[in-house]
């Protein structure tokens, strides 16, 4: 019995031996990560990054990314680099220094509000990040407080709401529109008595009843109205209507100037 054991116990050897020598073992080179890829890594990067200022922070975010040194937080200690062009420039604010939103970025938008128990300062409570890719395609996260609103789309529905002020306006005063909110027309009403409420509108940053402003809007969350003499003859036939939102690439205008 002891002679037969060993023989078994060497059949298995010799067979195992033998499958494994019959089915060899082939490693796949690592594959490049495409640009959309890497476009991913660096927005889900910034994201830590925020995060981790905000623990050092008391919760709040940067405004900006230059001012608050967040590239202390990005993997070591430098803005990271934009995969199509190769430059260290991630991530970036856009501005009216930096209007676009180049191949390869990764934008930040904080989302921000007056302090008004400290001097309205600004405090940031959350943000978006977007990673723009080869053809325009965008990876978003965002950490918005539960009450955040798009105010971009406040500011232009309260642009629409002056337009149709304005409208109401001239169709009571002989097709004649005001030049300030404050102009009474031929039914004794002002541009403001044709507005939602009756009254100011609601800037969506500073909670200020104060929209329209006269004149091109200026400010974050403002609606600015313009009346234009078309023909010259000294009446106000025309309009332009504008408003920005919460950066100065975000800007809507609408006017009754015929377009040639």
């Amino acid at each position: 019995m002891r002679a037969a054991t060993t023989i078994l116990v060497t059949l298995i050897f010799i067979f195992v031996a033998c499958d494994n020598d019959s089915t060899p073992v082939t490693v796949a080179p690592d594959e490049t990560p495409t640009v959309m890829e890497r476009v991913i890594a660096n927005t889900d990067a910034v994201r830590d990054a925020l995060e981790a200022y905000a623990l050092d922070n008391a919760g709040l975010y940067p405004r900006d990314v230059p001012g608050a040194n967040l590239a202390d937080y990005l993997p070591d200690g430098v803005l990271i680099e934009n995969p199509v062009t190769g430059d260290a420039t991630e991530p970036r604010d856009i501005d009216a220094i930096y209007p676009d939103r180049p191949a390869g970025s990764v934008i930040f938008r904080p989302y921000w509000l007056y302090d008004f128990d400290d001097n309205y300062n600004v405090i940031v409570t959350g943000y978006t990040i977007s990673g723009v890719g080869e053809s325009s395609e965008e990876y978003t996260l965002a950490n918005l407080p539960p009450d955040a609103v798009d105010r971009f789309e406040v500011v232009k529905q309260n642009c629409w709401w002056v337009m149709t002020a304005a409208e109401a306006f001239a169709a009571e005063n002989g097709g004649v529109y005001p030049t300030t909110s404050g102009d009474v027309n031929q039914a004794g009403k002002t541009l403001i008595l044709y507005l939602p409420q009756r009254q100011l509108m609601v800037n969506p940053f500073t909670l200020a009843s104060s929209e329209p402003v006269t004149g091109a809007a200026a400010d974050f969350g403002s609606t600015g109205y313009l009346s234009i003499d078309l023909d010259g003859d000294g009446t106000n036939d025309g309009y332009v209507i504008t408003g920005i939102g919460s950066f100065w690439a975000e800007e809507h205008s609408l006017s009754n100037i015929p377009q040639n």
